[in-house]
């Protein structure tokens, strides 16, 4: 059996891929997103060398649920525990302030629901 240290390190708050991996206040609703499993793998490369146990996957205004599966199968060759999550801004009524709120999902969530469902919740011009 294998022993687990008291601590863990943990980021709660992570973008994988690039800035075509998400979507922010000014993209059309129906952009096209375009993932760079390339980044995203090296990004959880080098949460490994820095001995990290556990990352959340927080893109912006996004719940991307293929590109979690995959990148969690391969953090956890790492013995890396991947969570989804998403980041989604909200943005005062004016207009001139912003909220980056990080919301994470139990594993056992229907993450696919959930993404369906964003998407008609996360509001972009266009």
């Amino acid at each position: 059996m294998q022993e687990f240290k008291e601590y863990s390190k943990i980021s709660v708050h992570n973008h994988f891929g690039d800035k075509s991996s998400e979507k922010t206040k000014n993209d059309p609703y129906n952009k096209v997103i375009k993932f760079n499993y390339v980044e995203a793998i090296n990004k959880i490369n080098e949460a490994y060398k820095e001995n990290f146990n556990l990352l959340a996957f927080t893109n912006a205004n996004v719940l991307l649920v293929p590109q979690y599966f995959a990148l969690k199968k391969y953090a956890s060759i790492l013995h890396i525990n991947l969570v989804p999550g998403i980041e989604v801004n909200v943005i005062n009524e004016a207009k001139e302030k912003m909220l980056h709120l990080i919301i994470l999902f139990d594993l056992k969530s229907n993450l696919f629901k959930i993404s369906e469902k964003l998407r008609y919740v996360v509001v972009f011009k266009g």
